[in-house]
């Protein structure tokens, strides 16, 4: 059997997947909370026919399954579940749980399910109630840890009208990264500890000087493009949906000049409107799934004041190009949907990425006329 959400394959185990998943249970961290493989265990767990391979890109990233009671009296269905520990902290555990639960509420037909996090397990907990599972009580000393010691369980469950559909949240898992990386459980994959050199060189080529004028950077992470357009001389806002981005930036630079804050791009604060005369859009849009992808295209244009600037920058594909993202790289046509609201293209390029050789990637130039001030 396989099921799929918009990233994550559920197929069922065989026993090919035993190294693999022997290794994944094997990391600390997932021992810690599932205790030490006993022999045999493996080779029995993934014979069950209720247990599943998680899969990302055709690559097996943890294990999911479900037990059932059959009574008609109590019927439910319980969900366990495990990820390697590098890919904690990206909103797949919240999506392979959804995918099952689906599969048991609409395949299955039951009307309640739980789930059982340790009760500490704070990151579990937060996964389990983006899917809609809500906390139902401490279960005192519930399991035994490697350690010998007896641990508190937290008992959630979720009624089949409760599920939260993948669509509703489709920036929760940015928060959940940078609070893994915080924690020193993951690493934000589009760090590279410097601006986009394709940026870089755009600003150089214009010589771009910022002095006396405002820039917005959109979806700053950690914060290189929005120092590097600082230093060009403009009073920069920089924002990102995630909290724990916001935090990591300020850290990361402690003395800098750069506005750092938290919003939501689908969402901008009124006072944006047309207010910026540059505006950097570098890899954020294509992290979004549809349709909040288009809506957080036709957002962009108007934070562009009279006479300024948008630059985007994004990884490309072909119009009939089919991806499993995220992330998804933009077409010609959602480049070209930038130019909104008054906004007129100036250039569009499509070429590789000089710091990534056989990467292609979009740099588009619009501009909003009808202003004396010129970038």
């Amino acid at each position: 059997m396989i099921l799929r959400g918009p990233r994550v394959t559920l197929r069922n185990t065989t026993l090919d997947d035993v190294a693999t998943l022997v290794a994944i249970r094997s990391e600390p961290e997932i021992e810690r909370r599932w205790g030490i493989l006993e022999e045999g265990e493996i080779e029995e767990f993934v014979i069950d026919a209720r247990t599943f391979a998680v899969e990302v890109d055709g690559e097996i990233v943890g294990a999911i399954q479900y037990d059932e009671e059959e009574d008609p009296m109590y019927r439910r269905a319980g969900i366990d579940v495990y990820l390697t520990s590098p890919r904690h902290g990206r909103g797949l555990g919240s999506e392979a749980v959804r995918v099952l639960a689906r599969y048991l509420i609409e395949a299955r037909g039951h009307h309640r399910l739980t789930i059982d996090p340790a009760a500490d397990n704070v990151a579990a907990i937060r996964a389990y109630e983006k899917v809609g599972f809500r906390p139902v009580g401490v279960m005192r000393s519930y399991e035994r840890g490697p350690d010998g010691t007896w641990h508190d369980g937290l008992l959630m469950e979720l009624l089949a009208d409760e599920l939260i559909d993948e669509t509703s949240d489709p920036t929760g898992w940015f928060e959940d990264l940078y609070r893994a990386a915080e924690r020193g459980e993951a690493v934000v994959p589009w760090d590279r500890g410097a601006p986009w050199l394709l940026l870089v060189q755009w600003a150089e080529e214009r010589g771009l000087d910022g002095t006396g004028r405002r820039a917005l950077v959109v979806g700053c992470g950690l914060g290189d493009d929005a120092e590097f357009v600082a230093g060009l001389g403009f009073d920069t806002v920089a924002f990102d949906v995630a909290p724990g981005a916001v935090r990591a930036a300020r850290r990361r630079f402690p003395d800098s000049a750069v506005h750092y804050q938290t919003a939501d791009l689908l969402d901008p604060p009124p006072a944006w409107h047309h207010a910026f005369d540059l505006v950097v859009e570098s890899h954020t849009v294509q992290s979004l799934p549809e349709p909040h992808r288009r809506q957080a295209i036709a957002r962009v244009g108007p934070l562009v004041g009279p006479g300024g600037t948008l630059i985007v920058i994004a990884s490309s594909r072909d119009e009939d190009e089919r991806v499993e993202g995220p992330p998804w790289p933009l077409s010609r046509a959602e480049i070209e949907d930038f130019a909104t609201d008054g906004l007129e293209p100036v250039r569009t390029e499509r070429m590789d990425d000089p710091a990534d050789p056989g990467v292609r990637r979009w740099r588009a130039e619009f501009n909003r006329p009808l202003s004396s001030t010129q970038i």
